[in-house]
């Protein structure tokens, strides 16, 4: 077949597949690096609520809380994935 690979019915060569597979790795890294910010970001938000705001500090406590969490996984699974990958020998990414 030549070196191609079919993909949904359309040959693709092997250059072309890993120019793929660098551009989807590159993505995972920025939407790591987005939901790193935003977590820091509501985290912020809800500590400054939770200083002018008495009646639901409750409420802002549980929300940055919810916010660390989402961080811890958010951040674990990207070096999940990249120690499975060094594992096998796959593509090592940074972050």
């Amino acid at each position: 077949m030549d070196g191609r690979f079919l993909t949904d019915g359309i040959f693709l060569t092997a250059k072309a597949w890993t120019y793929g597979a660098e551009t989807i790795w590159m993505l995972i890294i920025i939407l790591q690096g987005i939901c790193f910010s935003g977590g820091i970001a509501r985290v912020l938000y809800c500590m400054i609520q939770l200083a002018h705001d008495e009646e639901d500090a409750a409420q802002n406590k549980k929300r940055a809380k919810h916010a660390v969490i989402f961080i811890i996984l958010a951040t674990g699974a990207l070096q999940i994935v990249n120690a499975i990958l060094s594992y096998f020998g796959g593509p090592r990414l940074s972050g």
